[in-house]
């Protein structure tokens, strides 16, 4: 997990200096302050969304592993929905490229998060052909 967390911190600060380097292409200071806010509120959703996750691939029953999957990928789903939905009514913002953003932070993070999970499902299979192997 602290793994995942340096270098989910790694991923958001480099989105942070590419939101920064793009500053003059937004020519918006509102939009541009929104996207650094979206890049935080994924970055917090994606650590619990992974914690939440993570107790499913560890599990060893796989109606928990597809039913915790399944919610963390509608929850992930539902806020950000929300989230965009709420920061379109509530600011002036330019709203063709902060929806465009979001939707790239959006499968940016969830990517991220699934090359994790996938990683840890392999560990746990290789550990567990291991210990078959040396049953036999």
């Amino acid at each position: 997990m602290k793994r995942f967390i340096l270098l989910l911190t790694l991923l958001l600060l480099i989105l942070l200096g590419v939101s920064k380097l793009t500053e003059n292409l937004i020519n918006n200071e509102i939009t541009l302050k929104w996207i650094i806010i979206s890049n935080l509120f994924y970055y917090f959703l994606t650590i619990i969304l992974f914690s939440i996750s993570l107790i499913g691939v560890q599990s060893k029953n796989n109606k928990i592993f597809v039913k915790t999957l399944g919610t963390g990928i509608i929850l992930r789903l539902l806020f950000t929905l929300s989230f965009i939905a709420i920061s379109l009514i509530l600011n002036d913002i330019e709203r063709i490229p902060f929806i465009i953003a979001n939707i790239l932070l959006y499968f940016i993070y969830m990517a991220f998060e699934i090359k994790f999970l996938a990683f840890n499902l392999r560990h746990d299979s290789e550990q567990g052909q291991n210990v078959e192997n040396t049953n036999k």
